[in-house]
C-alpha cells in the first residue's frame, strides 16, 4: 500500500520486491528499512517536507541514455492536416528551405558524450520530410554510427517518413537504419483528405507512398513499420479498417508491425480529447514525458537545439555553438517554466505524482497549466495500490512500465 506515514514524504511504497518490508520513494528512487534513522531517511530524501527536494532531484537525474530526433530540413512534398511541425514546414529545394548541417549533429555528440557517459544513443529522423534530402541523411546516419562505434555507446537509428519518394539508390540507407516508420493514414480516401501535395504538384499521396511501400518491403520487410493517424469516423467502421490492413498486408507489411490509431492532431477538441481520457482514467507512468526528460531527449534542427520536437516554438535550448554546461541551464529552466505539474500546485503535492506526471505534454493543449482540475487521482492511487498488492512492486521500482497500457493508443487490429 502507499505508505502515508506522516514523517515520510507522499510518494513511498511498501514491500512487493524484498524479502522484508522496505520502504521505497518513487520520486527520489531511494529505498530504506523501515527502521532506518532520521538521518538515514533524510539522506534518501524521505522526511515529511523533503518534497520539493525529491522532485528537483529526479527532474535533474543524470540521464540513463540518449535520445536524439534529428530534423535534417524543414523541407516537406506534402501538407497534412496532423501535423505538429506544420509552421515549420518550407518547399523543398526553394530558397526558404532551411537543412542541418551534418557537421553540427556531430559537434553537438561529441560535445554531450564527453560529459554523459551513456551506453546508448537512439536516433530518429524526422522533418519535414527526410527523404527530401537524402543524401544529407545518409551522411548523417554515417557520421553518427562513426563517433559512437569509436566511444563503444550502442546506435538504433529509425526514420518516420511520408514514403511519397524512395529514389532507386536509396537502399543502402535503408540497410542502415534499424526501422523505417511509414505514415499511411488509412485507405485512399481518408489518407488523400488529410495529406496534401503542394500546390501545383500533380499525383496522388496514397497511391504514392503504397507504390514505394511495395519497393521498400520487397527488400526490408523486417524494417518497415506503418503508424497509421485514424479518424474516429474511420475507427468506427470495422469493416474498412480491416480492408485497410489486408491492404497493407498485400503491400508486404508485416502484420506485428501495423500500429493503428496514432493520436497526431494538429488542433484537439475540448469535447473529444483522448488527453481527458487519459487524465479521468490515468495509467502508471513512472518516467516524465519525453518532453521533460533532463539532458535526455534532444531535438537537433536546421536552426538550432530543442528540447521538444513538438514544441519547437517554446523549447529552444541553444545552438551548437554552446557548451553541455549553458545547454543544461537553459533545459533546467525550460522544465521549470513549463511542465505543466509544476504548474499546478495540487500536482506538485499530489502522493501519486511520480506514478503520473501529468501524461503526454504534447496532447496537453488546452489544460497545461491545470492537469489536476481533469485528473482522477483516487483512480491512479487505486491502481498504485493494486500493483504493489500483486507484488508488482518491482515494476515501481525500475521504472519499467508492464502493469498497464496506455489507453491513448488504439489496440492492433489484425483481420483474422
Amino acid at each position: 500500500m502507499l505508505n502515508r506515514h506522516v514523517r515520510l514524504a507522499k510518494v513511498l511504497g511498501e514491500n512487493g520486491w524484498s524479502e522484508e518490508p522496505v520502504l521505497y520513494n518513487a520520486m527520489a528512487k531511494t529505498w530504506a528499512l523501515p527502521d532506518a534513522s532520521t538521518s538515514e531517511l533524510a539522506e534518501k530524501l524521505m522526511l515529511e517536507g523533503q518534497e520539493d527536494t525529491a522532485l528537483s532531484t529526479r527532474l535533474k537525474a543524470q540521464p540513463e541514455n540518449l535520445n536524439i530526433m534529428v530534423v535534417p530540413s524543414w523541407g516537406c512534398n506534402l501538407r497534412c492536416n496532423h501535423c505538429f511541425v506544420l509552421h515549420q514546414l518550407q518547399v523543398p529545394a526553394s530558397k526558404e528551405e532551411r537543412s542541418i548541417d551534418p557537421d553540427d549533429v556531430i559537434l553537438f555528440l561529441n560535445k554531450y558524450l564527453d560529459t554523459h557517459k551513456v551506453p546508448t544513443a537512439s536516433v530518429s529522423l524526422v522533418g519535414g520530410e527526410p527523404m527530401v534530402r537524402h543524401h544529407e541523411t545518409e551522411r548523417i546516419i554515417t557520421l553518427i554510427k562513426s563517433v559512437c562505434s569509436s566511444r563503444g555507446v550502442k546506435t538504433a537509428i529509425t526514420m518516420t517518413t511520408n514514403l511519397t519518394t524512395w529514389p532507386d539508390n536509396a537502399h543502402d540507407l535503408a540497410e542502415s537504419l534499424a526501422a523505417i516508420n511509414v505514415s499511411v493514414d488509412g485507405d485512399e480516401e481518408h489518407h488523400n483528405q488529410q495529406r496534401h501535395l503542394l500546390k501545383n504538384r500533380d499525383g496522388n499521396p496514397y497511391l504514392l507512398t503504397m507504390n514505394n511501400l511495395k519497393l521498400l518491403t520487397s527488400r526490408h520487410a523486417e524494417k518497415v513499420y506503418v503508424q497509421s493517424a485514424l479518424s474516429e469516423e474511420f475507427w468506427q467502421d470495422k469493416g474498412r479498417v480491416r480492408a485497410f490492413v489486408v491492404s497493407l498486408l498485400e503491400h508486404g507489411v508485416l502484420a506485428d508491425n501495423i500500429f493503428l490509431g496514432v493520436k497526431t492532431p494538429t488542433k484537439y477538441s475540448k469535447e473529444d480529447e483522448s488527453y481527458l481520457r487519459y487524465l479521468r482514467d490515468p495509467a502508471i507512468k513512472t518516467r516524465p514525458c519525453c518532453a521533460f526528460r533532463y539532458m535526455e531527449q534532444f531535438t537537433l534542427g536546421p536552426d538550432g537545439i530543442y528540447a521538444s520536437y513538438h514544441d519547437t516554438a517554446g523549447s529552444r535550448l541553444g545552438s551548437y555553438d554552446d557548451s553541455m554546461d549553458q545547454l543544461a541551464a537553459a533545459y533546467d529552466t525550460y522544465i521549470s517554466d513549463n511542465m505543466p505539474v509544476l504548474l499546478d500546485p495540487i500536482c506538485r503535492s499530489c502522493p501519486v505524482l511520480a506514478f503520473c506526471w501529468g501524461g503526454c505534454n504534447a496532447e496537453n493543449a488546452y489544460f497545461k497549466n491545470n492537469p489536476s482540475a481533469h485528473c482522477n487521482k483516487p483512480r491512479l492511487i487505486e491502481k498504485v495500490d493494486s500493483a504493489e498488492s500483486h507484488g508488482d512492486l518491482r515494476i515501481l521500482k525500475t521504472g519499467h512500465m508492464k502493469i498497464m497500457g496506455d489507453p491513448r493508443s488504439a489496440p492492433k487490429l489484425i483481420p483474422t
